[in-house]
């Protein structure tokens, strides 16, 4: 979260808000691909902005990967 959060430019603005972000990481944990799947509109485009840009680490080992890889977060701005 605070990956994605960190390349948001005012994310008090969406205080209490949610989006569910659809996810796929490859196994050196580069977004592949990532869509909003339900939640407010405005906070889903931020998330999606945020998320591209994010470093995310390369899972530690397979079994770690295989449960990330593909996956739904809920995010929200702290």
């Amino acid at each position: 979260m605070q990956a994605i959060q960190s390349h948001m430019s005012e994310p008090e603005r969406f205080s209490g808000k949610t989006c569910d972000l659809k996810i796929n990481l490859d196994r050196e944990g580069k977004v592949t691909s990532v869509i909003a799947v339900d939640g407010d509109p405005l906070l889903c485009e931020a998330g999606i902005k945020g998320m591209k840009a994010a470093d995310i680490p390369a899972p530690p080992d397979e079994q770690t990967y295989q449960a990330f890889k593909a996956s739904i977060i809920e995010f929200k701005p702290l």
